[in-house]
């Protein structure tokens, strides 16, 4: 949860200097806020989940128009966002708004969010701090559990993606085996992924505090008369 929190702060970060830059309306701060939108959903930070999602599809509105594809995607989520917080009528509000974009546009062909993260991992590729890479790690565990768990990976593109999802991996020395045991794991529930990130961040040295070892024992016999 350290390196999870940690990776958020240094979103937030950026996020923070798009806004200084370019204006909090424009499209440079767009990303960071459907990163952490996405962040916070992963986590069940639900109400950061909410607060991202709404201004990034205020601004995908504006910027890239009210039917984009960007807007489906974001409204999907924030749906599921005020489902886990049992806002039902917003939640079917939402709903309508996405199904009538969905008659406009063809959803299937791309995730912005999707696309988000894996961005965000790999613009840690090449980095040698410790810090950098669990940051890399963890956003690279972020987008395979998208990835997987929105079923991504049997799409027209997803053949693509997951090579660029392998690399980033590979990069972790996470390949072969241990690739394919990673992918078949990966799932968006905050159990699932912080005890995923876990075994990971220790299988990879990357822990912030490397488990003590564990003291093997011989097999013990127990002869029941």
């Amino acid at each position: 949860m350290a390196v999870i929190k940690a990776a958020i702060d240094e979103v937030q970060k950026a996020s923070h200097l798009a806004e200084k830059q370019y204006g909090r309306e424009s499209l440079e701060v767009a990303e960071p806020l459907l990163t952490l939108g996405a962040m916070g959903y992963i986590v069940e930070d639900h109400e950061t989940a909410e607060d991202m999602f709404v201004r990034y599809i205020r601004i995908a509105k504006a910027k890239l128009g009210s039917d984009s594809l960007e807007v489906f995607h974001s409204l999907t989520a924030l749906t599921e966002v005020y489902f886990s917080l049992n806002r039902l009528p917003e939640a079917f509000d939402l709903i309508s708004e996405a199904k009538s974009i969905s008659t406009k546009i063809d959803p299937p062909a791309y995730d912005p969010i999707l696309e988000a993260l894996i961005r965000r991992a790999e613009a840690y590729e090449g980095k040698t701090d410790l810090t950098s890479r669990q940051h890399g790690l963890a956003m690279s565990l972020m987008a395979l559990s998208w990835c997987i768990t929105r079923g991504w990976h049997r799409s027209s593109g997803g053949a693509q993606v997951l090579d660029r999802l392998h690399a980033l991996f590979t990069s972790y020395e996470i390949v072969h085996e241990e690739w394919e045991w990673t992918a078949k794991h990966a799932h968006l529930t905050k159990y699932d992924f912080v005890g995923l990130l876990s075994i990971l961040l220790h299988e990879t040295g990357l822990a912030p505090r490397p488990l003590p070892p564990v003291k093997k024992q011989g097999l013990r016999i127990i002869e029941v008369r």
